[in-house]
């Protein structure tokens, strides 16, 4: 769910069309996007994380199933939760397709990392 910082910004939602109105809207503006307080799919924790070693195949035949991976550290100071989330976006589709599509995503409990 997405929280408007405003009125004047509904509907605000992440998956979106592409339109003259809305295209690129999500990076800009404060941390959720223009006018979006926090977009869809951001937290708050009382923690921080890093991505790192993101590994995605280069070439991905339609037909096929594929496996993306990532290391997700904690690099706060106490414990917590994350929620490791995959959006795509169909660039070469014949019908015109949201912005970004949730299409994965895991919840992981995460030590301090040491």
């Amino acid at each position: 769910m997405s929280f408007p910082a405003s009125a004047d910004v509904l509907p605000c939602y992440y998956n979106h069309k592409p339109s003259a109105k809305r295209n690129g809207w999500i990076d800009k503006g404060l941390p959720g996007g223009n006018g979006v307080l926090w977009s869809f799919g951001h937290g708050l924790s009382y923690t921080s994380f890093k991505y790192s070693n993101i590994s995605v195949p280069k070439h991905v035949p339609a037909s096929d199933t594929i496996t993306i991976s990532a290391t997700v550290a904690n690099t706060g100071a106490t414990a917590g939760e994350e929620v490791a989330q995959l959006y795509l976006r169909d660039m070469i589709a014949p019908v015109t397709t949201p912005v970004k599509m949730l299409k994965g995503f895991e919840r992981i409990s995460l030590k301090v990392h040491k």
